[in-house]
């Protein structure tokens, strides 16, 4: 896929250069300005880091399929030609960071929820139109009391006509963004049901903290409740080439865009919803909102309004508001145009044209902080409606998907994914499969509680697979469990009858659409009668499949047979810790307990993956090709053995002689994180350090609970690593804590074990960042530890202690003016902090910070060849005023470049090093100084 790469300065100056008109393919304006998490240049990269997935609709409910693929792959592309994508009710994405969802080929997402001419005559019928706002409206048919008689009478019409009081319309919706990040969505189509006003979502809606966001060329249609809105906290998004109109199937309630849900200033925070409207077009049907703007700054750039006819302001200013509405056109019919609060703080027209008459009144000047070139007013109409215009108007290839095939699981409970909820410990082994793959592999697992070969087919599942087989796919096939429940008409499929031809029409199927099939026999149940385990749980269901692959050809991996092995081994009691052997009251969801001798937990669920893929080494070799394995996977939404980070550790046996491997998948991980010094020799592993992010909340002068004690500064770390040989990579290790009196210092990472390793790691925080402490012992040397290619943020003496760190190919942000370092290194040790090849940056309110300060006296802080922002204090470094700390600390540089480098004026008790000195300071020297008992290679631990 090409790459979506630009940096503000490069996008600037192109915007610049193009002074005849606006740069369509280049996401500009608000949402590439700095933002308080990141550097001056912002890059807006969206999913473009190599993994791309390509969707097809297979005509039934995608939600879950979409949910899955936004989670696994950083690019998401819907691809139209199998028809419209269809949502059953909006999809909410919390916390997920560097995504692009894009269409080619005319995707179109809709919601399954319609509103018919069938439903309009019922709620005409109700007089919908003609009821009040306002007033008690009663109680609905499904024992719902609804305080509106409007919305009575509407619910209760799409209750009579659809049926169905369960009332999903209410959410019928497509996405929602909940404090996600860096995210394009581009060239789709979103098509809701048609607003009725009844509580619906959104096809799109920013909230809680988003923000870096490229919506681009996408066209909005009958959403329920809205368009699009953007709300509380949200920050730094553009909108450009987009379309938003209502058709005759909308209902009453066509307001487009709300910009700010509310006036309260805690709710929305100050000075964000950041946002630019550009070559976007407000069409047919739209009424209101175009936007409506509270709280926010918003650019309004060569949009076109064609909504003659609107009830209501198209543009309305409200409370502490700022809009610039500039270079846009308002075509003949549109006589609505602007309306604003007393306490809006701002608003200004510039340069547009208005068809109809009239005057517009400004109320201060609106400056926005990026350049622009606008378009004459006068050319918008043409540029807009225009074949390459507003909407999802890109004619773009089919981007190459990093995934090379796709493993189809289709099967029954022992199988399915399950509902976690409750703390359900419940899991099917084609829940945590995935993992055991790598990321060229996809794993789409369409195995349902239950099922058997017969119901699979007849409750449309079979064509659900059917509908996303490709080329060079596999299809695994594992039933019998059900077949043979004579008993249950649904189910029942005779093993020499109904059970082989449906395995036949699977396999033929499979073929003719160039997949693999591979046959899978039942796991076996796990019944031990006076501890002999009963080897005859599925009748001749196994025989029977085992026929039929050797009639076809076909792989057949006998599952029944290698668990009956292993639980023959395992024995009576051992096995139960594998099974759902649940005690009364240990679990929300199965309150009173359960012995089931059938379905796994997480650890059976990886027991019969070890299995399949033990099988897969031997007879499929062109999947063996992609396996991998973890001895732990920590997943919240339970595809993994563990639900957060610490129970991964926890499990870790005490001092361990080899390395574990533990993967983070994506997430939020909101758990205070602690190593202990006997959990050595790890390596964990993230999906990305915008996509896996372990944060606490603890701070320095919060008090412990049910104490009055404060936690202190050494106490509120979010993470803490005290044993040897551990290393991160690919995550971010954050403190949220905030600032303010009430906080103190909030340390995100306390190191207290030697050989320690963080690689692609970003460790965000405030004052004490990052907190290097611990000796071997009383005689040995410090505790080592290496950063490479990491990201380090905070605002005072954000890196400090005694360890001997070295940081290589760094980012080094710093937040306010304030020190970068506070080194207490002990004397007679021969390194202290290393930085070698950084860049140090700024936001831009921090513009005087000092490389480091001593926070003892013999301080050692040492920046070679590292490119040094403006930012940096020309005196470079400051000695606590401890006057005699100059004699002792040792601060030096080498090579270092940038508007910060200036060698000229730093302190004259620092140094500025030859060539040859600079010599000493090497990785390898560093870590293997005569101060350590052995020497140590970093790399070594990869």
């Amino acid at each position: 896929m090409r790459r979506i790469l630009i940096i503000l300065a490069a996008l600037l100056a192109g915007l610049d250069a193009a002074a005849s008109g606006p740069m369509p393919d280049s996401p500009f304006g608000w949402a590439v300005s700095a933002s308080f998490t990141s550097g001056d240049d912002y890059e807006l990269t969206g999913g473009d880091s190599g993994r791309t997935v390509v969707l097809r609709s297979n005509g039934t409910d995608m939600r879950e399929d979409i949910i899955k693929a936004v989670k696994d792959y950083d690019t998401v592309v819907f691809d139209g030609s199998d028809g419209d994508f269809i949502v059953s009710q909006a999809i909410r994405f919390s916390g997920l960071r560097g995504k692009t969802l894009l269409g080619v080929n005319g995707a179109r997402i809709r919601t399954e929820f319609t509103v018919t001419p069938e439903l309009t005559a019922l709620l005409d019928a109700k007089g919908v139109k003609a009821m009040s706002d306002q007033g008690d409206g009663g109680v609905l048919s499904n024992g719902v009391r609804v305080a509106e008689e409007r919305e009575l009478n509407t619910r209760q019409a799409i209750i009579d006509y659809s049926g169905d009081s369960s009332e999903k319309y209410r959410n019928s919706g497509l996405f929602s963004l909940n404090a996600c990040e860096n995210f394009i969505i581009r060239n789709l189509a979103l098509e809701g049901p048609g607003p009725i006003d009844v509580g619906g979502a959104d096809l799109l809606t920013i909230s809680n903290g988003s923000k870096h966001i490229w919506v681009d060329h996408c066209s909005f249609t009958d959403g329920m409740d809205g368009n699009f809105d953007i709300n509380t906290r949200s920050d730094f998004i553009t909108v450009s080439w987009c379309s938003f109109s209502y058709t005759d199937r909308a209902y009453d309630h066509k307001a487009s865009n709300l910009i700010g849900n509310s006036n309260d200033p805690v709710r929305q925070g100050a000075d964000n919803l950041n946002i630019t409207f550009a070559w976007c077009v407000w069409g047919e049907g739209c009424e209101v909102r175009m936007p409506v703007v509270t709280f926010g700054k918003v650019h309004v750039l060569n949009c076109l309004y064609d909504c003659a006819g609107n009830y209501a302001p198209a543009v309305n200013a409200k409370y502490e508001a700022e809009v610039l509405v500039e270079g846009c056109y308002f075509k003949k019919g549109v006589k609505n145009i602007f309306d604003a609060d007393p306490e809006a703080l701002a608003y200004q027209f510039k340069d547009n044209i208005f068809r109809e008459k009239f005057k517009p009144e400004d109320k201060g000047s609106v400056v926005m902080p990026y350049s622009y070139t606008p378009v004459p007013a006068s050319r918008v109409p043409r540029l807009l409606e225009g074949e390459n215009g507003a909407g999802p108007t890109l004619d773009l290839p089919v981007p190459e998907q990093s995934v090379k095939f796709t493993i189809h699981l289709m099967g029954d409970s022992t199988m399915a994914d399950k509902d976690i909820s409750g703390g359900n410990p419940e899991r099917g082994w084609g829940m945590v499969f995935e993992n055991f793959v790598d990321d060229s592999v996809r794993v789409i697992n369409y195995a349902k509680n239950g099922r058997s070969t017969k119901s699979f087919i007849d409750e449309g599942l079979w064509d659900k697979v059917r509908a996303g087989i490709r080329p060079g796919d596999y299809v695994f096939i594992e039933f019998g469990h059900n077949d043979q429940k004579a008993g249950k008409e649904k189910v029942y499929a005779p093993a020499w009858g109904a059970f082989q031809d449906n395995l036949r029409m699977f396999i033929g199927t499979a073929r003719e659409l160039g997949a693999t099939p591979v046959l899978l026999t039942p796991v076996a149940r796990r019944h031990f009668n006076d501890g002999v385990l009963d080897e005859d749980t599925h009748g001749d269901y196994p025989e029977a499949m085992k026929a039929v692959a050797e009639e076809t050809g076909t792989v057949l991996i006998d599952m029944e047979a290698a668990t009956i092995d292993w639980l023959k081994a395992a024995g009576d009691e051992a096995s139960r810790e594998y099974f759902m052997w649940v005690e009364p009251g240990t679990c929300a969801a199965i309150p009173g307990g359960r012995q089931d001798n059938t379905h796994s937990n997480a650890r059976g669920a990886r027991r019969n993956c070890d299995i399949v893929c033990d099988s897969i080494r031997v007879k499929l070799p062109e999947i063996a090709a992609h396996l991998v394995r973890y001895d732990f996977v920590v997943d919240p939404d339970g595809r993994g053995d563990f639900l957060t980070v610490q129970d991964a550790i926890d499990a870790v046996p005490d001092y361990r002689g080899r390395v574990t491997t533990i993967l983070v998948k994506p997430g939020i991980y909101h758990e205070r994180l602690i190593i202990p010094a006997s959990k050595s020799r790890l390596r964990i592993s993230g999906c990305g350090a915008e996509n896996t992010v372990i944060t606490w909340d603890n701070a320095a002068r919060r008090l412990w609970p049910d104490t009055d004690e404060e936690m202190g500064t050494f106490g509120s770390a979010s993470v803490f690593v005290d044993a040897d040989d551990v290393s991160f990579e690919d995550l971010s290790i954050r403190n949220d804590a905030g600032i303010g009196d009430l906080v103190g210092q909030a340390v995100a990472l306390s190191t207290g074990g030697d050989r320690l390793f963080f690689r692609r790691c970003h460790i965000f925080g405030n004052q004490d960042t990052i907190y290097t402490g611990g000796r071997r012992n009383s005689e040995g040397g410090p505790c080592r530890s290496y950063y490479l290619d990491c990201l380090i943020e905070g605002t005072t003496d954000f890196i400090f202690g005694q360890g001997t760190c070295v940081f290589e190919n760094c980012e080094i942000r710093s937040k306010k003016n304030s020190f970068i370092t506070a080194a207490s290194t002990a004397e007679g040790d021969e390194y202290g902090y290393v930085f070698i090849n950084c860049r140090l940056t700024a936001e831009p309110q921090a513009d005087k910070v000092y490389l480091g300060r001593p926070w003892r006296d013999y301080a050692k802080v040492v920046w070679i060849n590292c490119e040094m922002g403006g930012h940096i204090r020309p005196e470079g470094w400051h000695n606590w005023n401890r006057p005699e700390r100059e004699k002792t600390a040792y601060y030096a540089e080498y090579g270092s470049s940038g508007p910060g480098s200036a060698p000229d004026s730093r302190v004259g008790w620092s140094h500025q090093l030859t060539a040859g000195q600079a010599e000493a300071y090497s990785l390898g020297r560093i870590m293997g100084a005569e101060c350590f008992a052995s020497p140590w290679n970093p790399l070594d631990n990869q």
